[in-house]
């Protein structure tokens, strides 16, 4: 077995109540075409069989590993933050339990950190599958709005004040990126946060090829619409609940671009434009964040106003943003008071 300074390709896992997929994802990552050299699991409280399925499996394999079972449940960020604190790896890959990995995958994404030294984080497209591994209409990247033809000279960390596009299952991050972002906040996504503090950096590399099946199905924490009737379905449901899920996104945005702000002054300090920016972009998360405390008309005038000083054009991802605010600002509001 290698010694930790030998270990080059690491695989953090968070798993909670995954038996159900996490033995095909574990052999998807002991088949790889190029071997990871360690495996460091952690369980955030399961009351299946995850524990034993996952020390079965990689006693048999001979992989160095690691399983670590929480007492109590510390929620996916600082888990994934307990996990790749436990590798060893110069490159860490993270790794959900319910996905599988195309046998390319760490041979592609080395590629990426073999040739240009000053990257830190590389992330893949992905094929969208259900349960069953069938394919769906959309892959990952045309469900995040990410257009493969506008990838080159790209500056990330603009892009990423229209919402996120790094997810964590199709991520890996060169060690000293870890350290530098550590310890992860509460309320921002921890690839979020990586992903930020690599594009602050220009360390970050998109890898357009498909590298996992990223299932999708109902226990998923976070995921992504497979099809475009998926997100219309979910368009529905967000005027049927009188667009509260339009307010709690501006909501949780709000806090993780604030976050963004204080755990990154050191970097941001070098950029005073884009820290303005980013400031702007936090105070639009906001204002609309608080449309749920205002009156209708008090509310359009919100909306009209960061229209007309260009604010979903810089901090959304499409113009369905803007109307999904003006349908909760009118649908929310019948049968309220207008003035």
């Amino acid at each position: 077995m290698k010694n930790t300074d030998e270990i080059q390709f690491s695989v953090a896992m968070c798993t909670y109540n995954g038996e159900a997929y996490i033995r095909e994802q574990l052999q998807s990552i002991l088949e790889q075409e190029v071997p990871v050299d360690e495996i460091v699991v952690a369980d955030d409280g399961s009351t299946d069989g995850s524990v034993e399925m996952v020390r079965e499996m990689l006693s048999q394999s001979g992989i160095r590993h690691e399983i670590i079972v929480n007492k109590k449940n510390l929620g996916f960020r600082k888990n994934f933050e307990q996990a790749i604190g436990k590798t060893h790896g110069k490159i860490v890959f993270l790794s959900d339990q319910d996905d599988v990995w195309k046998r390319e995958k760490v041979r592609a994404t080395w590629e990426h950190f073999r040739k240009n030294p000053a990257c830190l984080l590389v992330f893949s497209n992905a094929e969208v599958v259900d349960e069953k591994q069938n394919p769906q209409a959309m892959d990952l990247w045309d469900s995040l709005m990410l257009k493969k033809e506008t990838l080159t000279g790209i500056d990330w960390k603009r892009l990423f004040l229209k919402g996120w596009y790094v997810t964590g299952a199709v991520t890996a991050i060169r060690r000293e990126l870890f350290e530098e972002a550590t310890p992860f906040p509460e309320n921002c996504y921890h690839d979020a946060w990586l992903g930020m503090r690599a594009a602050l950096r220009s360390g970050i590399e998109p890898e357009p090829e498909k590298l996992i099946c990223y299932r999708q199905h109902g226990e998923n924490q976070i995921g992504t619409a497979a099809s475009r009737a998926a997100r219309w379905q979910k368009r529905l449901k967000v005027l049927k609940t009188s667009g509260q899920a339009q307010i709690e996104i501006h909501r949780q945005y709000a806090m993780m671009y604030r976050e963004i702000e204080e755990g990154f002054s050191d970097l941001l300090a070098a950029d005073p434009a884009f820290w303005e920016e980013l400031k702007a972009c936090t105070h639009y998360h906001q204002e609309l964040a608080g449309l749920k405390d205002l009156r209708v008309r008090e509310r359009l005038r919100v909306i009209a106003r960061n229209h007309r000083q260009g604010n979903f054009k810089r901090f959304a991802k499409s113009a369905a943003a803007m109307r999904g605010d003006l349908l909760y600002a009118l649908a929310d509001g019948i049968g309220k008071p207008c003035v």
